[in-house]
This record gives structure tokens, sequence and C-alpha cells, in this order.
């Protein structure tokens, strides 16, 4: 293929070509979509991975800072999620949305709930929320990043809670949920 600055042009086709090579792309004019044969098949769009998985089993949590490891899985597009671990690793490196929420009570004022993301037990990012007048509420605590990662790092939720007797938390879901995303490389 000639090389035109500025300019990629594969070749416009109504079907695969036969007898693909690695790496191979064409315009597939029937559907409007670029094509690339990946090795196995012809793939179009851009690969996926993310992944989301939360706590479903029951956690009380002492006050301070506790990891929530999450146990149950939405999805995995990369086989990124680790239930043994209650983490998510990521498989390649490159910028990833990170996304977690810490729900827990907040007992009697005044009282801090804290939502952070920590990647290889170290924080790197945190939402929090304090409860000044409002009693035995439930705080849903955000954090949301954009982090770069390296291949193998891996990725878990961890809550801190004022109250001093610790706390049984909400699960579900909805609540104590850790999802993460490439973005690019």
């Amino acid at each position: 293929m000639p090389e035109i600055v500025g300019r990629l042009r594969p070749p416009r086709l109504a079907g695969a070509p036969a007898s693909p090579a690695a790496g191979e792309l064409y315009h597939d004019t029937g559907t409007n979509a670029l094509r690339w044969w990946n090795g196995t098949t012809w793939a179009s769009g851009f690969p996926t991975t993310a992944a989301r998985a939360y706590r479903a089993a029951a956690l009380s949590l002492p006050p301070g800072y506790s990891k929530i490891a999450v146990d149950t899985t939405t999805y995995d597009t990369a086989s990124m999620v680790q239930l043994a671990n209650g983490r998510i690793i990521v498989p390649v490196s490159g910028v990833y949305a990170i996304n977690g929420v810490f729900s827990a009570p907040m007992g009697t004022p005044p009282q801090t709930v804290i939502a952070g993301i920590y990647v290889n037990g170290t924080e790197r990012s945190r939402g929090e929320r304090r409860s000044t007048t409002v009693s035995n509420e439930t705080a849903d605590t955000a954090v949301v990043d954009f982090l770069q990662l390296t291949a193998n790092d891996y990725v878990e939720l961890w809550g801190y809670v004022s109250v001093a007797t610790g706390c049984d938390v909400s699960t579900g879901p909805v609540t104590n949920r850790l999802s993460v995303a490439l973005l690019g490389r």
C-alpha cells in the first residue's frame, strides 16, 4: 500500500477477503464498518476491557479503614475480576476509568464515610461524605478517577467509617461496587 500522508484508505469490499493474514483490514461496504483479521476472526469496533463486581455477602466493619472485598461479578469482558482476593486485576497497561461506591450507615452525627480506590495496596483516590445534622442515614459515597495502570496492577475498593462501634454495610449490585474499564493505551 503506498504511503499517503494524512490518509489511510483500506480496500472497500462487499465481503471478507479469503485467506487473510493477521492485521489485514478492509472497509465492509455492506455494514459500513472497518474490519480486521485478528488471526482468528474478522473483528470490528474496538475490543472492550471492562469489569464490574460488587459485595453481595453481609459485611460488618470495625471503625476506620477496611477493604470491601467484592464477591460477585456483574460482567467481566477480560477475566479481570479475582473473587478469591476481592479485587480486579488489569490485564494490560493503559489509562483506566475506575468507579467505586461504598455504602454505609452514618450513625449519630458527626460522622464521616470515605470511599477509596486502592491500587496495589495504596490509596490513589477518594470520595468523602460527612454528616453533621442527620442521624441514621445511609451514605452512598462514590469515587471516580482515571488512572494510568500497568498490566497486573490490582484495584480494590476500601471504605472508612467513623462510627465508633463499627457497622453493618449495605450489600447488593448497586451498593459497595467497583467498576474498571480500559480507556486507551
